[in-house]
Order: structure tokens, then C-alpha cells, then sequence
């Protein structure tokens, strides 16, 4: 879908018709921040579940999760069921944005998923002056603070008020970045599900 929204907007361009190219290019950077924020709360749930039946080891965040009194009164009652811990997570990750570097590092240390190795996977480049955590780092802060500005500013500094600049590169370079990172997400959660 994010893909071809970009046809969309490239034929605009071409047609000069520029100002509707640039709005369809800003929908499509914040469509892509909810599509990684959406695939980062799955992999949070498919991991919380995998420590809960034990086929992962616990993690020192997971241990540290705080539930209600209501929420133990659940699980003991349901013992036999996870539906009790779906509930609890899905609450207790609902109002947690999922796009920055700090809060994907914080899930991943949750679930208990190397960040260093994701990025390595995802950046590694021989002779590369930026090393892959950085590069990591500076794509996906990039992206939250990009998608804030346009979905809270309409894009707009806040110095002066001008629009920021955008073009159809830059938002094929966030989709590209983010491929990388979600392809290295799912292999080391697939890694460590064998």
C-alpha cells in the first residue's frame, strides 16, 4: 500500500501538480512509522508470549513487569489459559509508541532480543564510517521525528513555520531502512524460536 501511494504521487509530480505529491509523500512517512509501530507491538506480543510458556528465557524487564492485583486474581483463575496475559500485554503495550530508537531498544531488552545483532544485520557494511547501531539510531530517530513533525506540525519548523522539504527519495529511503530493520527482526525472533 505504501509502495503504491507512491506511484500516486510520482504521476502528480509529473503532472506539476507538486503541492499533492508532497502531502501524498508526508502520508506515506507516517503510514510507514504506523506499520513499523504496529509490526514492533506483534513481535512485543509474540515475544512476552514465548517468555510466558517459557520457550524464551525470562529477561530482566519481563520480571520486572508490574500487573494489578486484579490482573494475578485473573491468572490464577485461568490457569490453563493465556488468554488472562493476552489481555494484560495488550493493555499494558497499548499506549506505548513503538518507533524510536529508544523505545524499540527498550522492547527488544523486554523480549530479550539483541539490539547490536539487529543492527548488524541490518546495517553491516564493510568499511562503513558509520558503525550499524548509529546508522540504526539515526534511521529510526529520523523517521519518529519526522513522522511527529508532520503529523503534529503539518511539517512545519518550529522557528519559522516553513514546510520541511520532501521528495520521493526520502521516503524511499525510510521505507528501505525500515525493510532492512523489520527483515532483522524477524530473523533473529525466527533464530531464536528454533
Amino acid at each position: 500500500m505504501i509502495s503504491e501511494q507512491l506511484l500516486v504521487a510520482h504521476e502528480l509530480q509529473e503532472k506539476g501538480r507538486e503541492s499533492a505529491a508532497y502531502y501524498l509523500w508526508r502520508a506515506q512517512i507516517v503510514f510507514l512509522a504506523s506499520a513499523f509501530d504496529f509490526f514492533m507491538h506483534g513481535l512485543a506480543k509474540f515475544g512476552l508470549c514465548q517468555i510466558h510458556e517459557g520457550s524464551w528465557a525470562d529477561t530482566q524487564k519481563y520480571e520486572n513487569i508490574q500487573i494489578s492485583l486484579k490482573q494475578a486474581i485473573l491468572a490464577i483463575d485461568s490457569l490453563q489459559s493465556i488468554d488472562w496475559f493476552l489481555d494484560f500485554i495488550n493493555g499494558y503495550l497499548s499506549d506505548k509508541t513503538m518507533i524510536s530508537y529508544e523505545a524499540v531498544k527498550d522492547i527488544l531488552n523486554m523480549i530479550g532480543l539483541s539490539l547490536a545483532d539487529v543492527a548488524e544485520k541490518a546495517f553491516y557494511k564493510r568499511g562503513a564510517q558509520e558503525k550499524p547501531l548509529e546508522r540504526m539510531k539515526r534511521s529510526l530517530n529520523g523517521l519518529y521525528r519526522r513522522r511527529n513533525a508532520i503529523a503534529h506540525q503539518m511539517d512545519r519548523r518550529h522557528v519559522d513555520a516553513k514546510s520541511s522539504g520532501i521528495s520521493e527519495q526520502l521516503v524511499l529511503d525510510y521505507i528501505a531502512e525500515i525493510r532492512k530493520i523489520t527483515d532483522s527482526l524477524l530473523e533473529e525472533a525466527k533464530a531464536k524460536v528454533s
